[in-house]
This record gives C-alpha cells, structure tokens and sequence, in this order.
C-alpha cells in the first residue's frame, strides 16, 4: 500500500502474513471469512467479510485503512485486490454561529472522533458489536447488544416493555415476534459509536472545537457471491447532544473516500465521476490495471437516504406561514426513512429526503484541488467548490473537460465530472491520479438529541473493462437501491443447524433433524433467485475460532458432508470476471427427499472418532470445535459443467444476482468451551438398547437409542407390522404405539430401513432402530452329505421352485408359468424333508390337454379320476390317487418352536412319455430336459401343501363326484368347487385355496435320482431353510426410563471407582489449557469421572487442607463429571509444586483417595 502517515506516533506492527491456497479435501470450501460474532468483548477492529467486499474497520469511524485479522485495505473477493485505502466522512455546520468542520478521512491526516458517546458512562464499553442473523438467538451476540443498547443502538422491542431483555420467553429455542432481537439490517450487521470528542491539538484543524456530536455507524451486507454480494451498506446515525448547541444549521454531511483501484500496485491510474440520477459519486481505472488486468473495476458510493428536510412551499404547503408541517397541511412530497426487516419503515409526509447536493474530488499535495488544509477549505469542497471557495467548470477545468456535443457551459458545475465514461458523453476526468472523492450532501438542521440518519453503500462493479466495469457498478447500484426499498430484505439462508450431541469417552456424536432445512425455499423474481437447501457441511477446527487458519497452522476440516439426492454433483463458483471455477461443496453421502423431509424420520447422525488434526482417537476430556453449514442453491443460477450432462458437476453461475446462501459456521457449544467427551459420564445415553420380541419369529432386531433425555417419558411403547399389500415383493409396514397413551406415534414406516442409516423415527426423545432382513429362499442342505441319494441341482428343471410371487429372483416351475396368488412368504417356514421315513401323499397325473397357447399337457389331475384311454397298456396303481411315500415332509422351526408334519403330493407323466404312470414315487434320473419326448423326463416333482398331515385324504386336495357333478384336482391350475355340491363339504378358506393355482402349495421340488434303480435307498434329510423378515406376527416392547435416568446406586457406585486426576503429574503445561485460550502458564488439573453431587478436598502431604471444590465449581455445570483446579489456594495464590493428596467424596457413594503430583512452570509477571 502506498505510504500515508496518518501521525506522528510510531507503532511497531507484528503482522502475521497468511497465505491461502487453493482449497483441498478435507478443508471447508467455504467462500467468506469473518466469524459471526466472537464471545470476546467488543474489540476496536474488526474485519467484516460477508461477502465479495472485504472491509476491515474500526471503532473510530475508518474504514479500510485499518488491520484487522491480517487483512488491510478494502479488498474485492481476495485479500490482495485492493479498491479502497481509506473511507470516511467530513461533517461541517454552523454552532451559534460559528463554522466548523471536522470529519474522519485517514489519507488526509484527519481524525476528529474517537470511540464511545458524548456524555458517556462509566459502565460503557466503546468498540464494534456484531451480530448475524446465523447467530444463536438470545446466545452470546444477543446478549452483548445490551452493551450497543446502553449506548444507543437500535433493538426490536417485541414484547413491547420499552427494554431490552433478549429472553426466550416460551423456551422453544427460536426467536418470536413477542420477543426482544437486536437491530437486523442485513445478514451480519456491525454497530458502533464514535464522538467528536479529539482534543484540538490532535486535530489537523487545531481551531476547531468538540461539538459534541455521536454518529452511531451501522455497516451491514448481505451473503452473495453475485452482484449483492458487490454491495455494503453503511448507515451513519448524526446525533447533537447539545453540548454546544441546541440548533446546528447549515449542516453539509460529505461521504469521504480514498479508493485505491489495483491496490498499491495501481493507485495512481485513477479516475473520478459522478451520476446524480442515482446519487452516486465513483472512481473508475483509466484503462487497464497492474492488478485486475484488463477488467479494472470502479468503486462507487451511492447515497440511498438523505436527510429528513421540510421545505415549506416545496415539500408542504405551509398554511399559517410558521415554518412548521403542521396536521391538516397539505403535504406535497413524502419522505422515508428505512430502518430494517424488524423494525419497519416510516413514512414522513410534507418532506423529503436530501438527494446529492454537490460532488468534488481532490488530489493528494495538489496546490489547488489537494487535501483540505483548513476547515474552511473542507467546507468550501462540500458546497461544490474548490477549496479556496472558487468555481469549478468544464470549461477551464485543467484534469478534465466536456465530451460528446454537451456545452460545457451548460454543465452544473457543483457536480464534478457528472459525465457517462460508457458513452464518453458529457464532463469526464482526462488526467489519471491518485484520487479522493467527497460526495456531499445538505443543507439540514441538527436539533439537539434529534437524530439525522443518512444511509450510503460501497458497491464494486467490474465488467469486461475499464469502462464497460462503470456501467456494471451502476447496474449493482440500481439493484442495491431494488435492495434498500425493500427495507433490506436480502436472500434468505437456510435455518440454524442445531445438532444435538452426545458423547461417549471416545466419540462425538451429532444428531440434527433435517426437516425444516428440506422444507426450506425462496423465490424472488427481483433478485432472481429460486432457493431450494442443498447440502450440510460439519467442520472441526483446532482452536475455538472459525478461521481457516490460526497462527499460520491449518486450523479447519471437513469431517462430514451430506447432500440432497438430485443431479448436482460436485458445485463449484463461478468468478465472472476471470471466468475461474473453484470447488464450493464436495458431493457427500447422498439423502433422499422421500425419507428427510419427514418430521419423525428426517435426520441426520455423525460419529466422529477420530481427531482430523492427529489421526488419532478423540480424546475424553479435550474440547473439541465443531460447525455444521447448511447450503442452499439458487436453482436459476446452477448451469451442468458438461452442457449435456444433467448429471455430475455444477457451477454456480458467476453473473447471478444470488447464487447460493449458507449459514455462517458457528462452533457448537463455543461459548462454553466446545464438545468434551465424556460429558455424558454419570448419565450416559443408551446406545443399541434391546426391545423384546413378545410375538414373533423374525430375525430382525429393534433397538433404541436415547437423543434427547428431557423428553424422554418413562411410558412403555410397541412396534408392530403389517403387511404392504400393494408391494409386488413380500414387504411389511410398521408403527410406533405408544402403550400408556394408546397413541399411534408413528405409521405407515416402510420395513427397507436395512443398514445404520439415519432414518429413523424419533419418538419422545427415543430413536427406535428397525432392521429387517429381505425375505429370502436359502439354499437346501443335505445331511449326512454322505446319505444325498440324488445329484446335484441344475440351474434349470431340477431343484426347489417356491409357488408365490413376492420374493425376488423367484424361478417359475419349468412346467407352468403360473404362480400361486395366495401363497405368501409369511406362511413359509423351516422345514425338513425325512427320507427314509414314510407317509401318504397325493398323486396327480398329467393329462394331454392343451390350453390357449401355453402348451400341451397342462393339467396334472388327481389320479383317483384317471381313465385308461390313452393306449394299449393300462396305468399301474390305477384310481390309487393318495399313495405311500418313502418320506415325511416336516415344519421344524425354532424361530417359531414349531414341529408338525405337512401334507404332499408329487406328480406323473402319462404313458405317453414313454414313462408308464407307476403310482410310487420314482423320479428317476431325469426329471425334465430339452427332450421333451425322452424317455427319461419323468416330471415327478414333489409338492408341498401349506396343511398339516392328515392320514385320510382332504377333498380340497382330491375333488371328487357329488349329485352327478365330477370335478378332479387339477395340481398346477386349481379347480373350482361346483355349485351342484353341498356347500358344507368345504369351508370358503378352502375353496379359495383350491382354486388358486397350485392349490396354494408352497413349493414344487425337482429330485433326479442318481441311479435308474428303483430299488435305490432314500435316506438323510433336506431341509429348506428361509430368512424371517418381519410379518404381521412380530410385535416388540420396549419401557423407557424417564429423562434418560437409568443408573441404579451399584451402577453409580462402580462409576465412582474410575474417579481421576490428571495430567498426574503435571509437567508445567497443561496442552487442554492452550484449546480453551489459556495462558501457558497457568495451567490445571481435571478431576475426572465424578459425579454430579461432589466434593474435593485439597490437602499437601502434611496434611493442611489448602483448597475445598464443591459441584457448584464444576464449569461445565453439575451433571459434568469434569471439574478442573487452578492450582491455587483458598486465598487465590498459586500453590507450590509438589506432591497433593485429594478426597473426593459424594453423598450415598462413598470416598476415594487420590494422589496427585504438580510442578509448576515459572509465572510470566504481566504487570510490575
């Protein structure tokens, strides 16, 4: 930056330079910097970065022309593309007659205010107080306002008791109309309070007194990486105290600026103008730029609000001539005074506000145009002057003239260089310098405790050149004034992650619901934006700060992302000026909308165990710094990198109005030191708690999980199911009754919650986890292997064929393409088939029947009705329809305790086959093949009934002839009970079964025998075993323990002997210490794993007590089990190092003796 020495004091500066580089895996691909406010008290600088304008200040009135975290100068989208070296203002006026002037303009050696008020209080606290709309309500930013309030800030008093108490008076953790809020005028807002309180002899104009006026500046913007984001506003609040006097008249406010286009590196090619159509005064490159290149940018300052005037006979019609807009005048203008989404807009009829009055600019050292030497000469500059108090024109201006066919004696001359650099058209500066704009405005009255606000903004423009950049600049200023008379309202982010966080003495685990963000959206045809939430990112840090870097050491890292399921992929932004793309978000694991936009199932769960910065396993007791960001991206603005890929990456338009928005990271319980694990020691979440099965055989597990234990009831809840009949697969839904109320928490939940997915329903504080299995014909097995009398199945022909439907992969029975509709998977179970053992089974033989197209011999008819009519030799066992078989089909499940024998049948081929129907069960070597004529396809399958065994046939399986009506069972398509029958013969169960196809049969199964022998041995058993998923029949219990609170005394009692001490011994530093901003040296010890009611004693080995801590010292409240020693006495003074011994004590439990050694390191000695 060029040198400007601003006083004769010399300040030494240790200036850390912080460099970074492009943004890696595992660093938060955040765009801005600048915290939302820290817990600190309010400091005298601060970098406010919310967007593309990078602007540090102070609680002095500068602007830019400032160091605040490392950064100097005010920069545009990176720390080293400087635009503006100093902003500021001048301020002059007459005070009982008496013209004075005075300002803040840092390049001009002028610093007439300091910070706090006029009559200040003892109890004021002078500095910068910010708050964001990301910020906590009523958290620690909320609550430092009362210190801006005391001073005079504005609050939104919404419980309308004229104080300001920000309180969440209905606890629901959000803020409400009916509440308090500070004064919100953008996203992040930073007030402060100076006076023109410096002593003349520090002033450049020593003639000039105090005046006792405050100006409370409010600088405020918006997140946007798009043309809002190119805009920051500044209101400046001008209040007399009336310490001087009571009217101060004449008074000309001047916006001040000393813009630096390139920085340091191009200062000195700079142009001047102005636009009184939009108010606006700019400073713009002569062409190309050391720093921006060809697209140098212009700096512009536009005045939204003036001040409030009334002009009789100009902004009212003043009836009675008294100077005074009295009630019944008739109003002839309006003016408006704009004060922000809370607290509105006021309408002041019979005014006006001031519009620009005068524009000037001057240059450094210059004899004639330079700084203003005099207070006189700065008074001169705002009335439109030169400083001598000389006009100014076109016609003999020697740095600039008339362009284009306007006669430069028709220009006003009040308004310097008012000319279009775009259309080259009117009065333009010619000679480039070094360049400071005063844009100027007046003449108003400053009445004593009235105050006079004025409201400007910092808008950078930057097109395709020099030029092209001015016409850029005054298109952002058009969509800052769409901006300012929607009272502020900029693009809405998201809502404020609010994890809630449990941990273990190894793990941190965040659980945030994911609803409300998956609900949010905006839209804005203005502003051009369609928000629909993104995604979420969780960052630890190393240090209790959102910086990317502290102390030149890495100190952010992404653990976590998660993203909407839609096409975007990858998102990167888009600059549009230099057309480079940089990665904002990552793809992370993927939510689907149908299960996150649910109130009871719509969540997210991280455990993080590792330490990012280490590598290694987090630590009980250490703090631990952790943001969770949520994103949402303006549909409008998202363009496919590859124009016809709809899937992969995207980038954010870089031309949009608003390309996304996002929360601003905010550590996770940062105002008490972080997340320490093992907070949760004397109450301990549940983690994987069983729920008893009481009904039921599936192989499913339910679980519990305790999340938030104020809610947690102590009732008692069920979990049942119930089928999805709509499902073309066997799949059931569940719900959630809670059995005390007789309330159905939750219904219609899908059972494909399968893995550890965040899911799932949370109910009273309680997460029921349901894990299923898929419904799953296993494998057969054959035991003894050494008994297996038949071969191997084929993946075709032979082999077990299941009847229904609803299990995926299902194979239909190679000798029909139908399948059972009233077969189900639930009816399934273990079973095994016995051979060597013998009973009755059904004989069907296949028929030369062909039906439609499907093929012949389609019907397989109970043999009892079979006719010898095919041919020469007659069936063997003929009408022998229920026959013995050299098996028993057997359920043996232990999932359900059942054993009981099943009824069967098996099948034959007619003689046409070559194979005579021999009515035993033979299924030879062959049971089917290509060949359907072979004399080896026997087809004899066995078929399983869903019946227990009977030693007598049943007519559901036979059919018969009743009343003259014969009707056979047909084992593959069914049969129909006729109506010639008697009803009573079989029940409606039956009938329906009978003629379903297959006549509701399980399986079809397909043995071929080893050997053509039909004298073979069949021995050893096959058993078909299958999954349980969850049915109908399972229900599940489960009693909470109400808040959480399940330790029994022994539990505690046990918990009481893990209580410690460490670091035992302390070796002089304590590394917790330096990640909660202690000093090195004075470090602690934690008494560690106590409970909530406590006591320890302190004694030396002498055994002289020298320090009693009760639960009440407990930082992190009683329930912690941490409780740290500042290693000093009862009386405040450090303790010697050495060996302590500890008794630690709690009412109902019991003592334990602690011996703890401490050596001290020597004290730095900060005052002396």
């Amino acid at each position: 930056m060029k040198h400007k020495i601003l006083k004769s004091i010399f300040i030494l500066v240790i200036l850390s330079l912080q460099t970074f580089a492009a943004k890696e895996a595992g660093v938060p691909l955040r765009s801005f910097k600048g915290s939302t406010s820290s817990t600190q008290a309010a400091p005298d600088a601060y970098l406010f970065w919310i967007n593309n304008l990078i602007m540090p200040i102070n609680a002095e009135g500068v602007i830019a022309d400032v160091i605040a975290d490392g950064v100097e100068g005010g920069n545009f989208q990176t720390t080293d593309k400087g635009v503006l070296f100093s902003g500021g203002f001048m301020l002059s006026g007459y005070s009982n007659g008496n013209l004075w002037s005075n300002g803040v303009a840092s390049a001009s050696r002028i610093q007439d205010y300091k910070a706090g008020r006029v009559n200040s209080q003892a109890t004021d606290a002078p500095g910068i107080y910010v708050v964001d709309r990301l910020d906590v309500p009523f958290g620690d930013t909320w609550q430092e306002w009362k210190k801006a309030v005391a001073m005079g800030a504005n609050y939104y008093d919404g419980d309308g008791n004229g104080e300001y108490n920000p309180d969440d008076l209905n606890n629901n953790g959000l803020w409400d109309p009916t509440e308090d809020a500070p004064d919100f005028l953008g996203d992040r807002t930073a007030w402060t309070v100076y006076n023109d309180a410096v002593r003349p002899s520090e002033r450049r104009w020593t003639n000039v007194n105090p005046q006792g006026i405050d100006i409370q500046q409010s600088m405020f913007g918006f997140r946007s990486a798009g043309s809002i984001g190119n805009i920051l506003f500044l209101r400046y609040r001008i209040i007399n105290r009336g310490t001087v006097a009571d009217v101060m008249d004449s008074v000309y406010f001047a916006v001040w600026a000393d813009a630096d286009l390139g920085g340091s590196a191009g200062y000195t090619d700079d142009l001047v103008g102005c636009d009184t159509a939009l108010n606006i005064g700019f400073t713009w490159n002569d062409g190309d730029d050391p720093t921006f290149g060809v697209e140098a940018p212009t700096f512009m300052i536009s005045f939204f609000q003036g001040p409030i005037v009334f002009v009789p006979g100009e902004t009212f019609i003043d009836a009675d001539a008294d100077g005074v807009y009295d009630a019944g005048e008739v109003a002839l203008d309006t003016a408006i005074d704009v004060q922000g989404q809370l607290l509105g807009k006021r309408v002041i009829p019979g005014a006006k506000n001031l519009p620009l009055s005068t524009f000037v600019n001057y240059v450094q050292s210059d004899p004639t145009r330079g700084d203003p030497a005099t207070h006189l000469e700065a008074r001169n500059y705002m009335l439109g002057g030169l400083k001598d108090g000389s006009k100014l024109g076109p016609c003999t201006d020697a740095f600039g003239s008339a362009h284009g066919a306007i006669p430069c004696t028709s220009i006003d001359s009040v308004y310097w260089y008012s000319g279009d650099p775009v259309t080259d058209n009117g009065w333009i500066y010619d000679v480039a310098a070094d360049m400071r704009q005063m844009q100027n405005i007046g003449p108003f009255k400053l009445k004593k405790d009235q105050p006079v606000d004025v409201v400007v903004a910092y808008v950078v423009g930057r097109g395709s050149d020099a030029r092209n950049s001015v016409a850029v600049g005054k298109s952002i200023v058009n969509l800052s004034q769409q901006v300012y008379a929607a009272n502020f309202i900029g693009a809405p982010t998201p809502p404020l992650v609010k994890p809630k966080v449990r941990t273990t003495d190894n793990s941190i685990e965040l659980i945030w619901d994911t609803k409300e963000h998956f609900d949010f959206t905006a839209q804005d045809p203005v502003f051009d934006y369609d928000l629909d939430f993104e995604a979420y990112e969780v960052t630890m840090y190393n240090t209790n700060s959102t910086s990317l870097v502290e102390a030149g050491r890495t100190n952010a890292k992404v653990v976590g992302r998660f993203d909407v399921a839609n096409n975007y992929g990858d998102i990167v932004q888009e600059n549009l000026e230099s057309g480079e793309r940089t990665v904002l978000l990552r793809k992370g694991t993927q939510m689907d909308s149908t299960v996150y936009s649910t109130e009871k199932r719509g969540r997210v769960r991280l455990v993080i165990d590792t330490d990012p910065f280490t590598s290694g396993p987090i630590i009980k007791g250490k703090p631990y710094f952790v943001s969770v960001v949520a994103y949402a991206m303006n549909k409008r603005a998202m363009k496919p990198v590859k124009p016809n890929v709809t899937v992969g990456t995207y980038y954010i338009d870089g031309g949009a109005t608003v390309g996304y928005t996002a929360n601003s990271a905010s550590i996770i319980n940062g105002s008490s030191g972080g997340i320490r694990p093992g907070v949760d020691f004397n109450e301990p979440f549940i983690i994987g708690g069983s729920v008893t099965n009481v009904a039921g055989g599936t192989e499913g597990t339910v679980t519990f999980e305790e999340i938030e234990k104020t809610k947690i009831t102590g009732n008692e809840y069920e979990i049942s199911f119930y089928k999805d009949n709509v499902s073309t697969t066997f799949a059931t839904y569940w719900k959630i009754r809670n059995i005390d109320s007789n309330r159905v928490e939750v219904d219609s939940l899908r059972e494909d919650v399968r893995s550890e997915t965040n899911a799932f329903p949370v109910v009273d504080g309680v997460m029921f986890k349901v894990i299923g299995v898929d419904a799953e014909i296993k494998p057969a097995a054959h035991t003894p292997t050494s008994s297996k009398w038949y071969q191997d199945f084929r993946s075709t022909f032979s082999g077990i064929y299941y009847t229904g439907k609803d299990v995926g992969g299902t194979v239909a029975i190679p000798i029909s393409p139908l399948q059972s509709n009233t077969m189900k998977f639930d009816k399934l179970r273990n079973m095994e088939i016995r051979f060597g053992q013998s009973q009755k089974a059904y004989r069907y033989v296949e028929q030369r029947i062909k039906l439609g197209n499907i093929g012949p011999y389609t019907k397989f008819l109970y043999a009892e009705g079979m006719k010898d009519t095919l041919g020469a030799d007659t069936l063997r066992n003929f009408r022998q329809g229920y026959v013995d078989v050299p098996f028993q089909i057997w359920v043996k499940d232990e999932n359900y305790n059942l054993e009981y024998q099943l009824s069967c049948g098996f099948l034959e081929t007619d003689k046409s086959r070559k194979r005579r129907p021999d009515g035993i069960w033979n299924p030879d070597t062959n049971i089917i093949g290509s060949d359907t004529l072979s004399e080896a396809n026997t087809r004899e399958y066995l078929v399983i009934f869903n019946e227990p065994y009977s030693s007598t046939p049943k007519l559901m399986f036979t059919g018969g002839s009743f009343n003259g009506k014969t009707v056979w069972a047909d084992a593959i398509g069914g049969w129909t009970f006729p109506v010639e029958w008697d009803s009573t013969l079989m029940d409606s169960l039956q009938k329906v079964i009978a003629k379903d196809s297959y006549m509701g049969s399980m399986y079809f199964i397909g043995l071929e025998s080893k050997t053509s022998d039909s004298n073979f041995v069949q021995a050893g058993t096959l058993t078909l075993p299958i999954s349980y998923p969850f049915t109908p029949s399972d229900i599940f219990r489960v009693k909470t323990n109400e808040l959480g609170k399940h330790l029994s005394s022994t539990d505690r009692k046990k918990l009481f002997d893990k209580v410690n001490v460490y670091p035992n011994p302390l070796f002089a530093y304590n590394s917790i210490g330096s990640y909660l901003g202690n000093r090195a040296d004075e470090p602690f010890v934690t008494f560690s794993n106590l409970p909530e009611d406590v006591s320890v004693k302190i004694y030396t080995l002498a055994g002289s007590l020298i320090r009693t801590l009760e639960t009440t010292d407990k930082a992190l409240g009683a329930s912690s089990p941490f409780l740290e020693w500042d290693l000093k006495n009862e009386d405040g003074l450090r303790v010697a190092s050495g060996m302590y011994i500890a008794i630690v004590s709690s009412p109902g439990i019991g003592e334990k003796v602690l011996k703890f050694g401490v050596i001290l390191p020597q004290k730095q000695i900060q005052k002396y």
